[in-house]
């Protein structure tokens, strides 16, 4: 997992700080031998345009619903956590407050999140949403 992505999940900056050394140290070799870095090529998109992250919260019968329908749709820069209400020791980026709703979606990216969606076609609408 990319340390910017780190970063987003935790909130932790000192993810962030490690992930700019690292580019820093090896951009100039990046620059000059492009395909032996796939993978600090992603680091770069990341820490570039923050990453995207869909929290779902809710109630497990609920969620998987609505796994199966997210898991039709092409979201390769989103990626989706799903967390059952009352699960204890969550990051407080992810520590998402229980709602009335039997899900309820809060798209990120890094640690700004929009307001939480509850509706499923509503969410897909956003998704497809420069965010």
């Amino acid at each position: 997992m990319a340390l910017a992505r780190l970063a987003a999940l935790t909130g932790d900056e000192r993810y962030t700080r490690a992930a700019q050394r690292t580019l820093a140290l090896f951009y100039p070799a990046m620059r000059d031998y492009p395909g032996g870095f796939a993978m600090m090529a992603i680091a770069l998109e990341e820490q570039l345009a923050q990453p995207r992250t869909l929290i779902l919260r809710g109630k497990a019968e609920a969620l998987r619903a609505w796994q199966r329908e997210l898991a039709r749709e092409f979201l390769p820069d989103t990626e989706v956590l799903s967390i059952e209400d009352g699960l204890p020791g969550l990051p407080e980026v992810l520590n998402k407050p229980r709602r009335p709703q039997p899900v309820n979606a809060w798209l990120c990216r890094g640690v700004t999140c929009l307001e939480p969606i509850s509706d499923l076609v509503h969410l897909k609408k956003a998704l497809k949403e420069k965010v």
